[in-house]
């Protein structure tokens, strides 16, 4: 149903006797021993984080573009095999607090990657061969610690890193020395988390977690007692085991933050595995692919078997249609672009949808269109066969490009 996900939202924000989860297990239909996993995937931007959570679940549910920050919000993949599901939290690409109030992001940008981690069982990091050749400023970007009370709830979870893009790095490049030093830049943003106050967290100076309504809000599996429970750092070939309490804190120990006095225990922090991928080589996902199915508690089902994301018909059209402005358009216009839907019907032959695509000038109307409408008809003609699908139903698609008014591009940079 088209308004499922929001009407789910809603009841995650109740104060209920019994939880949301609960609720939606009871309304579907579960394998005699379901399990479950939730997965967090975090990285710097265009590190191939939407084409991994694409290639395991073998459908398109998220955008991909050659440009940076095409993902902007957090976008959920849901992987059901045998009697496992695995919930995927595809994440914006992560940025430092600089680089957030340089490009003016949605506070989507910064939220939604700390709120997955609070989400999940499971955090996956990824980086590639470029992770060697970054300032120290971007290579602090691999969790999303906004303050210090973000510390314990980073520390309670195994975290996994993927090393991705295998396919172009240069030969001689060390794995070994890229995990490494991911490892000590965790712990370094770590130990600089401790100096954080919430308000450091957001560009406009808010808490990150005064975070829109419609976020989704799911949970870690809870025990018999209620209490949320984490799975121990998981061992190739096993199934995760009941941590002892000093599993919970890995082999490397952090540093003092810069200005802060050493002494006294400090956490400390290991990826309890490396992977080594190419996301567009089905091959070598697998192994990572069967390490989170083994990680998997036991729990309900969230949702049916044949679903693959909770998003709404609508959003998968609106999304389709951006991917390809950010695969048509040049430079930085994509970004300054926005989509509605202008009429949208069902029918027993499918979806008739319009999208308009509003511009912030004349100029910028122009380019879009194409000569001779070249342009607009290419993405129109492709956003229906990628949201079509997705979706398992003819869309036809119509674009209009206007150019917004001042009060329309006033609203709507205020719901980005």
């Amino acid at each position: 149903v088209d308004g499922l996900p929001m009407f789910v939202r809603g009841l995650r924000r109740l104060s209920t006797a019994i939880s949301v989860d609960q609720f939606l297990a009871g309304a579907i239909e579960q394998p005699s021993a379901p399990r479950i996993l939730r997965v967090a995937v975090l990285g710097p931007p265009n590190v191939g984080k939407s084409t991994l959570v694409n290639a395991i679940l073998g459908r398109k549910v998220s955008i991909v573009s050659p440009k940076q920050q095409t993902t902007r919000d957090r976008v959920l993949g849901i992987y059901t095999a045998g009697s496992t599901q695995i919930l995927f939290f595809d994440t914006p690409g992560l940025l430092s607090l600089d680089e957030a109030r340089k490009l003016r992001v949605a506070r989507s940008f910064l939220v939604e990657p700390r709120h997955a981690v609070l989400d999940a069982d499971v955090v996956i990091s990824m980086i590639d061969e470029r992770f060697l050749r970054k300032s120290r400023a971007d290579q602090q970007q691999l969790v999303p610690l906004a303050r210090r009370d973000d510390v314990p709830a980073l520390l309670a979870r195994p975290h996994v890193l993927v090393v991705n893009k295998i396919d172009v790095m240069p030969p001689g490049t060390d794995s070994e020395k890229l995990a490494e030093k991911a490892t000590a830049v965790v712990c370094d943003q770590i130990a600089r988390a401790s100096t954080l106050r919430a308000s450091d967290a957001d560009p406009a100076g808010a808490a990150p977690d005064s975070a829109p309504d419609s976020t989704p809000d799911t949970h870690p599996p809870a025990s018999a007692t209620g209490a949320a429970t984490s799975p121990a750092p998981l061992v190739q070939g096993a199934a995760p085991s009941p941590p002892a309490a000093s599993d919970r804190t890995l082999s490397a120990s952090t540093a003092p933050a810069e200005g802060e006095e050493s002494g006294g225990e400090r956490p400390s922090f290991a990826f309890a595995r490396v992977f080594k991928t190419n996301a567009l080589d089905q091959t070598t996902i697998l192994p990572l692919r069967d390490y989170l199915v083994a990680a998997a508690k036991p729990g309900p089902w969230l949702y049916p078997a044949d679903t693959v994301t909770d998003r709404s018909a609508a959003n998968v059209v609106l999304e389709a249609v951006r991917e390809q402005l950010f695969m048509r358009l040049r430079a930085e216009m994509p970004y300054t672009l926005f989509q509605r839907i202008g009429s949208w019907e069902v029918t027993d032959k499918g979806i008739d949808a319009e999208v308009v695509i509003l511009t912030q000038s004349v100029a910028q109307k122009l380019i879009v269109v194409g000569k001779r409408g070249a342009v607009v008809g290419a993405i129109t003609e492709r956003a229906a066969a990628a949201a079509g699908d997705l979706l398992g139903m003819p869309v036809r698609l119509y674009v209009r490009v206007d150019v917004a008014s001042t009060t329309e591009l006033a609203r709507m940079a205020l719901s980005r």
